[in-house]
């Protein structure tokens, strides 16, 4: 219901640049947000750094990218720029409906995008749990401890398993709720059991489908 400004800058230092003058964040922050990330959505902006070597090689990634940021402006708008409340559903769901952009563009399948998650799981020396994952400091201290590729991979999947069980629809009807509930309650509410039941579901999960 908004216009959304897109900056495209074309090196890592224009992305620190452009994080400080757009959402006014100190150098160190926005230095943070350069190591862990290649886009960031704030307010009604978003910088990408097209530069990213992976941005530049892949347009399957570029694709990927903006729309996960899209989706947090939309994110925001339905939940009055309270959906980080639990970061890891944000961040999933960025992810998860990103990839099915893919999927409707003919580059990747829902199925090829859950295989790579798995996979970087598996390699992994360790992974965080979905209880590492809520609030923005828990989930910028899993950045730091596990490392960003395998933190996200494990809210991605804990997202497509919520979609095959509950669908889209839910998935936003949870943003719309945690505008006015706490997010326990509002998880609960549309997803039928609570967040810790849920991690312990997916550590199984996750188990099982590692070897671990």
């Amino acid at each position: 219901d908004r216009d959304v400004r897109i900056i495209i800058v074309a090196d890592r230092e224009s992305y620190v640049e452009a994080n400080i003058r757009e959402y006014k964040v100190s150098e160190e922050e926005a230095e943070r947000r350069a190591r862990t990330t290649r886009a960031w959505s704030q307010g009604r902006v978003i910088i990408q750094n097209a530069g990213d070597a992976t941005l530049v090689k892949n347009r399957r990634e570029r694709i990927f990218n903006i729309a996960h940021e899209l989706v947090h402006q939309y994110q925001s708008q339905v939940s009055g720029g309270r959906h980080t409340r639990l970061e890891w559903l944000s961040e999933g769901a960025a992810d998860a409906i990103a990839a099915k952009v893919l999927e409707e563009e003919g580059l990747q399948t829902l199925a090829e995008y859950r295989a790579q998650r798995i996979m970087v799981i598996e390699k992994a020396d360790a992974y965080p749990s979905l209880l590492e994952l809520d609030l923005s400091k828990n989930w910028y201290d899993a950045l730091r401890r596990y490392g960003s590729k395998v933190t996200y991979r494990v809210a991605d999947i804990a997202v497509l398993e919520l979609l095959k069980q509950s669908g889209y629809k839910d998935l936003f009807r949870y943003f719309s709720l945690v505008r006015t509930e706490e997010p326990a309650a509002a998880f609960a509410s549309v997803f039928k059991r609570t967040v810790a039941d849920f991690a312990r579901h997916m550590e199984l999960i996750l188990q099982t489908e590692t070897g671990d």
